[in-house]
């Protein structure tokens, strides 16, 4: 920047630095006091700094937070990365515990079935079919807000056909997606219904129903199709449809807007799997050899049935253990009310479960440069690109490996953004309490942290293996919960990090 730049006018060199990269205003900072005085205390500079650093997107328009000035929104924002760096969060009491469990003990419940729904952001599901209902529960969209937010559906608004094998939905494009299976258990049809007005179809699809059946099916006889893994990503939904929840199984993405399917792919054995962006997906085959492919499915509708068989991974990356489990994941998306800022979705990160013990969190980051670098392109048949785990991901993931005195559940950890929570417990201990501790992988918190370290009274990287790892992360105390198999299932899936 030269010294004439620096002799504009306040307002016109603010306008100008709000468009440099974070790293570019520190080096501002190092050019000459005026820049130095300014980086440091204009409110409209310091909000875009504070944003970067607790890795959110400010969510501006006038039909998301009019009115909210700059200096409330940076006030909030500060609030909100103090609570994370100290571990000190509201407690929304027995709201985190399931609300709406009935309060008759003679009420039945031994068919509920409940399961988090990935969207644009985590929800969870309860589905009672003898109380012909599903249940919502879903974070507070105001960050500090104690309560959470709570819905009941009647099942009575959808055709009584077979079994309900699969409820999904989107609180940020108001979808909801109810599947049921036809009476004689060979098609599914899934329902794509405004979640507020569950009755009615949802207003941008242009047809009321997904109609899908196995790819390969024997006799159906008494087998029940189930429907697993729902996600979905702007308006692409992807979900694993087998029989009674066995192998073998077909993974498939649709358009829900259009009405079409634009790929699927059968398996032989069980997978799973959650999506990357709007081209990939990640898929971990649990089998012998472990490794996790990237499939491409196409952007474009098909007009015929998939030839699944001729599917192939662009991308095979070889993982450090066995019985690897990618887990399910929400791609932030601000959603449509007075939000004031919302996580960063190029900041998200996965977890994939290494067996009981163990987890690896990969950025996503890293698999945009995998595949921008190796340039991968899907043909009929080409062969996939294969990277060993030894030449990618030692220095470009965090792996997770807890001491074996302690107990945790790799499978309830969910990422949100570029933080994961995971809870722990010693075994030997008997205090009642559960650990949570937060890892964040974006590396301006990392960063910032260097000059403003968190006050914990332990270090939690010790304890996970973390504190030799290349990969910058930080690991933070978060609040004590009740040790309850129960409980912690439900905290770890909607906490609200």
């Amino acid at each position: 920047m030269s010294v004439d730049s620096v002799r504009l006018p306040h307002d016109v060199l603010v306008r100008i630095l709000l468009l440099c990269e974070v790293g570019d205003l520190f080096a501002c900072k190092q050019v000459c006091r005026r820049l130095f005085e300014l980086v440091d205390s204009d409110v409209y500079l310091q909000y875009k700094i504070e944003l970067t650093i607790n890795g959110m997107v400010d969510v501006s328009g006038p039909a998301l937070s009019p009115g909210v000035p700059v200096v409330e929104r940076l006030e909030k924002l500060r609030a909100h990365g103090e609570r994370v760096r100290s571990g000190q969060y509201k407690d929304s009491g027995s709201t985190y515990s399931w609300p709406l469990w009935p309060v008759v003990p003679s009420m039945p419940k031994d068919d509920w079935k409940a399961f988090p729904a990935f969207g644009s952001s985590t929800s969870y599901v309860v589905v009672k079919p003898q109380q012909q209902e599903i249940s919502v529960c879903a974070p507070p969209l105001q960050d500090g807000d104690a309560g959470m937010r709570h819905w009941n559906i009647s099942l009575t608004k959808f055709p009584a056909l077979g079994a309900i094998v699969g409820v999904f939905l989107d609180l940020a494009q108001d979808l909801l997606i109810v599947a049921q299976s036809t009476p004689d258990n060979r098609e599914v049809y899934a329902y794509v219904r405004s979640f507020t007005k569950p009755g009615q179809p949802h207003p941008a699809a242009a047809g009321p129903i997904l109609a899908t059946r196995p790819l390969v099916r024997n006799d159906p006889g008494d087998q029940k199709l189930s429907m697993t893994c729902v996600q979905t990503h702007c308006q692409v939904v992807a979900w694993l449809l087998s029989v009674d929840g066995k192998n073998p199984c077909d993974a498939e993405v649709w358009d829900w807007k259009s009405g079409h399917r634009l790929w699927r792919c059968h398996f032989d054995h069980r997978v799973t799997f959650t999506f990357l962006d709007r081209s990939f997906l990640a898929v971990t085959p649990q089998v012998w050899n472990s490794s996790l492919h990237v499939y491409r499915y196409d952007p474009a509708p098909e007009a015929e049935p998939v030839s699944s068989r001729a599917r192939r991974h662009v991308l095979e990356l070889g993982l450090p253990a066995k019985d690897a489990r990618i887990q399910e994941s929400s791609i932030p998306f601000p959603p449509p009310c007075t939000a004031i800022f919302w996580p960063d979705p190029k900041q998200r990160i996965y977890v994939i479960a290494l067996g009981e013990h163990s987890s690896l969190l990969i950025p996503y980051s890293t698999f945009r440069c995998l595949l921008e670098t190796l340039q991968v392109t899907p043909t009929p048949s080409s062969e996939p690109t294969r990277l060993a785990w030894e030449s990618w991901g030692p220095e470009s993931t965090l792996r997770l490996d807890l001491e074996r005195r302690h107990h945790w559940k790799t499978n309830c950890c969910y990422s949100y953004g570029s933080r994961v929570a995971v809870f722990s417990f010693d075994k030997d201990s008997r205090s009642p309490d559960c650990t949570v501790v937060i890892f964040d992988l974006n590396p301006w918190a990392v960063r910032h942290a260097q000059h403003c370290p968190p006050k914990t009274p332990t270090n939690p990287k010790v304890a996970f293996g973390t504190d030799r790892a290349t990969l910058p992360h930080l690991a933070l105390h978060g609040p004590r919960i009740y040790r309850s198999v129960h409980a912690v299932s439900r905290v770890a899936k909607i906490f609200g990090l």
